[in-house]
């Protein structure tokens, strides 16, 4: 199983005297691959709340995506924007939207 070069890795602290990988997550932008995978953009991760790991990615004109596009302040009207997008953590999948009560 080979590791992507771009990759967030989340530990998890088990007591004072092991650390363990949870899990790692890839910063290519699948929805934003060819047909034949070839990657197009990376995410950069920019939160971590559990369960969820955020990431920043351009949203280019013109394309599709699921995701809400937020302008920031700067952006010129007619250009590329960055959105923030989600993605559950493995040991989480499922539990998302559970209550914490």
């Amino acid at each position: 199983d080979e590791e992507p070069p771009h990759s967030v890795k989340t530990l998890f602290v088990a007591g004072s005297e092991r650390v363990l990988l949870q899990d790692t997550l890839t910063c290519a932008d699948i929805s934003a691959s060819d047909p034949d995978g070839t990657q197009k953009a990376l995410r950069m991760p920019v939160a971590l709340v559990v369960p969820h790991v955020y990431f920043a990615r351009q949203q280019l004109m013109g394309g599709t995506s699921t995701s809400t596009s937020i302008p920031g302040p700067l952006d010129p009207p007619g250009q590329d924007s960055a959105i923030v997008v989600r993605q559950v953590l493995a040991d989480f999948a499922g539990l998302e939207n559970v209550n914490a009560d």
